[in-house]
């Protein structure tokens, strides 16, 4: 191959230095691609999250949004456990139970009525099958409460008494920035049913 001649060379040069020294053109400008950001909304922490309130309105629930899980299909109540929910097959000691990441070991009094206060649940989820690592020894379902941080404000003292439950709470803040509650939680079905020794 030859090389190129002097006069070719120097065409070549004078092509690129008009190109270099021209303005460009409005139309041939790179067009950027449109970045959209979206971010979930902060969530209260102090409040029940929307799903949570949604689920305190089913009805059969007596505003208790755990016992909604018995409308879902596949999870039915146990005979054997007093009620305690049996998933896709597995029994109740399959199950495994989290409150605020901590395990814990049932979360059901008799009868499928949950431990907490309704109010204190901020939010929970249940996981039929698929659990990830934190959950890795649970060979049924998880049950994961999530429950909200104390309110700020004046002492509030609730209670409840009924022929199923015996309920009390308190809460309240203690300063600017520091709030607590105590609240207990007590089925009542054991002293309208017999028991087995009185059968």
């Amino acid at each position: 191959m030859r090389p190129p001649t002097a006069a070719f060379a120097a065409a070549i040069a004078t092509l690129v230095t008009a190109l270099a020294a021209s303005p460009a053109r409005a139309d041939e400008a790179p067009q950027l691609e449109e970045v959209v950001v979206q971010s979930q909304r902060q969530r209260d922490t102090r409040e029940p999250s929307e799903r949570t309130r949604e689920l305190q309105r089913v009805p059969g629930t007596f505003g208790d949004p755990l016992q909604a899980v018995y409308a879902l299909p596949g999870v039915v109540p146990s005979a054997e456990f007093g009620g305690q929910p049996a998933v896709r097959g597995s029994g109740p000691r399959d199950n495994a139970y989290f409150i605020d990441s901590l395990p814990a070991s049932f979360v059901f009094h008799d009868f499928g009525n949950s431990i907490f206060e309704e109010s204190l649940i901020q939010d929970f989820g249940l996981i039929t099958a698929g659990q990830g690592a934190p959950f890795g020894f649970a060979t049924g379902a998880v049950f994961d409460v999530r429950l909200r941080d104390p309110r700020s404000g004046p002492l509030v003292m609730s209670g409840e008494l009924s022929g199923l439950q015996a309920a009390a709470m308190v809460e309240g803040g203690i300063t600017e920035r520091q709030a607590f509650y105590v609240s207990t939680r007590r089925s009542l079905y054991h002293l309208l049913l017999p028991s087995e020794e009185e059968q």
